[in-house]
C-alpha cells in the first residue's frame, strides 16, 4: 500500500507541473497537451509512457490523440486516434460529416484466462476457478463515419478489422486432475460492420455535467472465409448526468444491455467480458465471459481543489452464457468504487479504487468511465 501511495503522489506532482508547463492555449482549449504516464494498475502493474494530444493544428478543428504505454507486468499499449472534427468540438452541434480513424495495438505478456468447472454441475459439488496464464495480443483498425442530423441526434457507420491471439499458454496445474490438457492457443480475425444511432444531449464529451445519451448499436461480422466466425452483436445503452445539491456535484449513471450471437466456430474473443477498469472495477480483468450482459455504473462526481475532483459510486453487473450452467452462474456482481480525477483541457486522468466481495483493484487511466 505504501508503494501505491508513493506512486499516486509522484503522479500528482507530475500533473501539477505539466498543467502549467506543457499546455499551449488558445482562447478556449489547449492546442497541445503532453503528459508523461507514471501509473499503477492491479492488472498490468507499474506503467510508464506518454500521452500526446494535438488539437486544431491544421485549423480544421481536428485532433490527434496518441498513447504510448508499457508496464512491468508486460503490457504494451499503443494507440492513435484521428478525428475531424474533434469529439469535443462537434459535441452538441449539427454537422454534415465526421471522420474518426483508430489504430490500436495491445499486448499482455501475462494475461489470465479464467474459467470454471463443476464436475457434476450440481450445487453439492464445489466450483473450481481455474486460471491459465498466457500472452494475449489485440490489434484493431477502425474507420468511423458519422453525421449529426440534429443537434442531439447522430448516426455512425463503422468498419473494423480485429486480430486476437492467445499463445505461450501455461495451463492451471489443477486442470489436469479434472480436465484433459487441450490446447487453447489460437488466432482469430474479424472484419465487422457496425451501425450506431444515438440521441445525445450532453454539452461536453470530455466532462459532461448535464444531459442524457440513449444509444442503439448493431455490429455484424459475416461468416466469410477471412473471418474466424460470424457474429451479430446488439447493444442498448443509456447515460444520464445531472447537477445535484450544489454546482459541480454531478450524478452520473450508465446502463447497458448487450448480447452477442456467434455462428460457425465460436470464439472466446467475441464474448462479452466483465472485470477490469471499464466494467466492474475491483474484479480482475476479464474474469467473466458471457453471451449477454446487463451492466450498471453509478458515480457521484465532485470538485476537490483546483483541477482535482473525486468520485464515489458502485458498479453492478449480471450475465448469462451457455458455459454457465446452474451453480456456475455468478449472479449479480456488485463492486464499490472511489477515485480521483485530474482535469486537463482535452482529457481527464482517472484514478479509481474498486472493491468487490472477493477482489480489489486500483486503476489509472484516461477519461471518465462514461
Amino acid at each position: 500500500m505504501n508503494k501505491k501511495i508513493l506512486i499516486i503522489a509522484q503522479a500528482v506532482l507530475v500533473l501539477v507541473y505539466l498543467s502549467s508547463s506543457y499546455g499551449q492555449k488558445d482562447s478556449a482549449r489547449a492546442k497541445f497537451e503532453a503528459l508523461p504516464i507514471i501509473s499503477y494498475d492491479t492488472d498490468v502493474g507499474l506503467g510508464y509512457g506518454a500521452k500526446l494530444f494535438l488539437f486544431d493544428q491544421l485549423n480544421t478543428k481536428e485532433s490527434f490523440d496518441i498513447i504510448l504505454f508499457n508496464s512491468t507486468k508486460g503490457e504494451q499499449w499503443y494507440k492513435i486516434v484521428f478525428s475531424n472534427p474533434d469529439f469535443e468540438s462537434r459535441q452538441g452541434k449539427k454537422y454534415s460529416f465526421a471522420l474518426d480513424i483508430i489504430a490500436e495495438y495491445n499486448k499482455f505478456s501475462k494475461y489470465y484466462y479464467y474459467y470454471y468447472y463443476n464436475r457434476y454441475f450440481t450445487p453439492d459439488n464445489p466450483i473450481l476457478t481455474l486460471t491459465d496464464e498466457c500472452k494475449l495480443q489485440k490489434t484493431t483498425i477502425g474507420l468511423f463515419l458519422s453525421k449529426a442530423f440534429l443537434i442531439d441526434f447522430t448516426t455512425t457507420l463503422a468498419f473494423q478489422y480485429k486480430v486476437f491471439s492467445f499463445y505461450d499458454v501455461y495451463r492451471d496445474p489443477n486442470r489436469t486432475e479434472y480436465l484433459p490438457p487441450d490446447n487453447i492457443a489460437s488466432t482469430d480475425r474479424f472484419f465487422s460492420i457496425m451501425f450506431n444511432s444515438k440521441w445525445d444531449s450532453r454539452k461536453s464529451y470530455i466532462n459532461p455535467k448535464s444531459g442524457m445519451v440513449v444509444a442503439l448499436e448493431i455490429e455484424w461480422a459475416p461468416e466469410f472465409e477471412f473471418n474466424s466466425s460470424g457474429l451479430l452483436r446488439s447493444l442498448i445503452a443509456y447515460q444520464y448526468y445531472k447537477e445535484i445539491m450544489s454546482k459541480d456535484i454531478i450524478l452520473a449513471m450508465r446502463g447497458k444491455a448487450e448480447a452477442i450471437l456467434q455462428s460457425g466456430k465460436a470464439s472466446i474473443f467475441n464474448m462479452l467480458t466483465i472485470g477490469g477498469n471499464n466494467t466492474v472495477r475491483g474484479l480482475p480483468m476479464d474474469k467473466y465471459r458471457f453471451d449477454s450482459v446487463l451492466l450498471f455504473n453509478n458515480e457521484f462526481r465532485f470538485p476537490i481543489w483546483w483541477r482535482f475532483g473525486g468520485v464515489v459510486g458502485f458498479d453492478l453487473a449480471n450475465g448469462s452464457s451457455e458455459d454457465y450452467i446452474g451453480p456456475l452462474d455468478p449472479g449479480w456482481i456488485l463492486g464499490g468504487v472511489s477515485g480521483l480525477r485530474f482535469f486537463m483541457d482535452n482529457f481527464i486522468v482517472r484514478a479509481d479504487f474498486g472493491f468487490t466481495e472477493s477482489d480489489t483493484g486500483f486503476y489509472l487511466n484516461f477519461g471518465h468511465l462514461f
